[in-house]
């Protein structure tokens, strides 16, 4: 279309549009996706699995009842049957059990009572033992009281003692015991004037007896009191105890 500059029609100046086409892509159908873990639930099947790999079969198989591909009875006829539970290793036993106890809620009451029971092939009481030793193992265990390291104990004077102690006395040196002297004793005072008394009266009447018999008082023997005797008697008394103290 040629332009006309004295057209004044506005809709004879636009540009041609252009035709856009929006098409829908078509989706390719996605394949089917296949599961590996479906297995084949039939006694004959399960028989002839060895022990180790009846364990992987169970637990996939159990896996497919969840799912609702496989009757719930169908499996619980092929787990009861002696022939696939019985005559089985202790571990593959307890691992069956084990793989049955997880997946206890596919079967109905009365087949979990039988399950339970001495009459099942399958060892379930074995898998009860060893969630309790796993329970047991995962509890945190009491931890061992550690003695306490007890201080020696030392014996502690108060200074109270001590200060006591230092106040009283020492003892002197006791001498070994040997024989007690006693020392004389003097004699009282009353007893030394009636002697020096009667010494004079017995001088006295010396005198007047050798005033009156010249030559008496030579030849009679001296006039000795009781007094003079008794001193006699304390010196030589008071001699012998001297000698037996210096030796």
């Amino acid at each position: 279309m040629i332009w006309d500059a004295s057209d004044a029609n506005p809709m004879h100046r636009r540009l041609p549009a252009e035709v856009v086409s929006r098409r829908r892509a078509d989706k390719k159908p996605k394949a089917a996706e296949t599961t590996t873990d479906e297995v084949v639930v039939d006694l004959k099947t399960a028989i002839t699995l060895k022990p180790e790999a009846r364990t992987k079969w169970l637990s996939k198989a159990c896996a497919m009842v969840e799912q609702g591909k496989v009757k719930p009875t169908d499996l619980y006829d092929i787990v009861t049957n002696r022939k696939f539970s019985g005559g089985l290793p202790d571990r593959v036993g307890r691992k069956l059990a084990g793989i049955l106890r997880d997946s206890f809620s596919i079967f109905s009451d009365k087949q979990q009572r039988y399950l339970n029971s001495t009459e099942s092939p399958v060892p379930m009481h074995l898998a009860a033992q060893e969630d309790e030793e796993a329970e047991e193992e995962e509890a945190p265990r009491p931890k061992k009281k550690v003695p306490r390291e007890e201080a020696p104990v030392t014996a502690t004077i108060p200074e109270i003692t001590l200060k006591e102690v230092e106040k009283v006395p020492k003892k002197e040196k006791q001498l070994p015991p040997g024989p007690v002297v006693e020392a004389p004793k003097p004699p009282p005072v009353e007893n030394r004037e009636d002697e020096a008394k009667r010494r004079k009266l017995e001088e006295e009447a010396d005198n007047i007896l050798g005033a009156l018999v010249p030559g008496l008082a030579d030849a009679a023997p001296p006039i000795f009191s009781k007094a003079d005797a008794n001193r006699r008697r304390s010196v030589s008394r008071s001699r012998s105890i001297s000698s037996r103290t210096a030796r």
